[in-house]
């Protein structure tokens, strides 16, 4: 069983990969705030990884078939004795030192393994060294189900290149979760999510006078901000232009890319809201037990810090004042 526990001691196979950027999400700073911080990122598992997770097992089955190896299913998370690392191994082949690794794809990931699907992406085979040298294995395969294809690609050791993967990690863990220094942001979505987790409110009255530093900010973010209107008006104007050339084709090709403009599949849209209030309406006709009901369903909803942003000719977002 993956323990989230014993994944916050350490940086994982796959996590190290960001620090030569190579992970398809994850950057450095990111990572750094994970680590640091894992209360400000705990997302509850999605469809994709609950399938992923129900089919590794079968896909197991399917490598061993495949393969005709015997091989015994981990799924567990074990923590290095003294290196801040931690890995899951996914399956072990019981006759022949060989780690298995499992992923399951839908059709969107196929953008990892390149233009016909046969190559492995860099961060799963970081992914792999370091269990290799975790363990010392000289061969691990990643088995992939991808849109449904079963495909089997080998990663050998290299003690080398494992040494210094584990030296880069080790010496993130010590500069950046362990020691105070911070990493420039790069990833604004995961500084905005830990930023709102990290200072839900402010302190009234507090409107301070900027630092030089921070001054040279907001005057780079105003002249962004007056570049950006233009900018926007200038995009839609010119989809305009080329949906009204495209009229009822499916889109247009050139030599720098393509654009296509079509209709997407009609669906059914329910009301949830209107639909609530007319059954409540229908079956309670008591004014007390409707609000009775509509108390029920109500819960509190946390404010969040919003952006006011004002400077010479622009102005933006709303000054909110509880």
């Amino acid at each position: 069983m993956i323990d989230p526990n014993v994944r916050r001691n350490g940086l994982g196979g796959s996590e190290i990969a960001a620090l030569w950027g190579l992970h398809p999400y994850l950057t450095p700073y990111t990572l750094q705030l994970r680590k640091k911080h894992p209360e400000a990122f705990e997302y509850p598992e999605n469809d994709s990884q609950a399938i992923g997770h129900i089919l590794e097992k079968a896909c197991l089955d399917v490598y061993a078939h495949l393969t005709k190896r015997r091989v015994r299913y981990l799924n567990e998370t074990r923590q290095h004795p003294t290196l801040p690392i931690v890995y899951s191994p996914d399956g072990m082949c019981e006759e022949e030192a060989c780690g298995v690794e499992l992923k399951v794809y839908a059709d969107e990931g196929r953008r990892y393994f390149g233009p016909y699907q046969n190559e492995l992406p860099d961060f799963m085979k970081v992914q792999c060294h370091v269990y290799m040298a975790m363990m010392d294995i000289p061969t691990w395969d990643v088995f992939v189900l991808l849109a449904g294809r079963p495909q089997i690609f080998t990663v050998h050791q290299d003690r080398e290149l494992e040494a210094a993967i584990i030296d880069k990690g080790c010496e993130f863990w010590s500069r950046y979760i362990v020691g105070d220094e911070e990493l420039p942001i790069d990833d604004p979505e995961a500084a905005t999510r830990y930023l709102q987790w990290r200072y839900p409110t402010h302190r009234r009255p507090d409107l301070r006078i900027a630092s030089v530093k921070e001054a040279a900010l907001l005057d780079e973010y105003a002249q962004v901000r007056r570049e950006l209107g233009p900018l926007t008006s200038r995009r839609k104007l010119l989809e305009a232009g080329i949906t009204s050339a495209i009229k009822d084709s499916e889109g247009l090709v050139w030599e720098g890319g393509k654009f296509t403009w079509r209709r997407t599949k009609d669906s059914t849209v329910t009301d949830w809201k209107s639909m609530a209030l007319g059954l409540r309406n229908e079956q309670t006709k008591d004014p007390e037990k409707r609000a009775e009901i509509l108390n029920f369903y109500t819960r509190p909803k946390p404010g969040e810090r919003r952006i006011y942003f004002k400077a010479a000719n622009f102005e933006e977002g709303e000054d909110v004042d509880e």
